[in-house]
């Protein structure tokens, strides 16, 4: 009977850890769509559905441009931000691949209380 005294807590902090993780895992969303930077976005939010067609990688890693923020343009139209560490993780990102297209997709988790996101992983569309 002792053993059972100690077994029973254990099961329940692992069943807990478990729901944690799994909750942990539903929170992260994946989306698709084309990387822009904040300052661009911003001096063409009129025309952004025609700008983003044209807009180049090259652009975004201007230092006026990266050091911006970065956001996705998804196909609806709407912004995704990015929090600062996420950006400079997508800059990085940008400036190690070859690719001149931008679009990605990424999976991010929402930053509760801000409106932005945290980038967990990122791959070229």
């Amino acid at each position: 009977m002792k053993g059972r005294g100690v077994l029973v807590p254990a099961l329940g902090l692992i069943l807990l850890v478990s729901l944690a993780f799994s909750a942990y895992a539903a929170e992260l969303k994946e989306f698709r769509g084309v990387i822009i930077d904040n300052a661009c976005a911003t001096a063409h939010q009129k025309d952004l559905a025609k700008f983003i067609k044209t807009h180049p990688k090259s652009c975004v890693l201007k230092p006026d441009c990266k050091t911006s923020g970065m956001l996705l343009y998804l196909p609806d139209g709407k912004l995704l931000k990015f929090d600062q560490e996420s950006s400079n993780t997508i800059v990085s990102w940008l400036e190690n691949n070859n690719w001149t297209r931008i679009k990605v997709v990424v999976k991010v988790e929402e930053n509760k209380g801000t409106d932005t996101y945290y980038l967990a992983s990122i791959d070229n569309q």
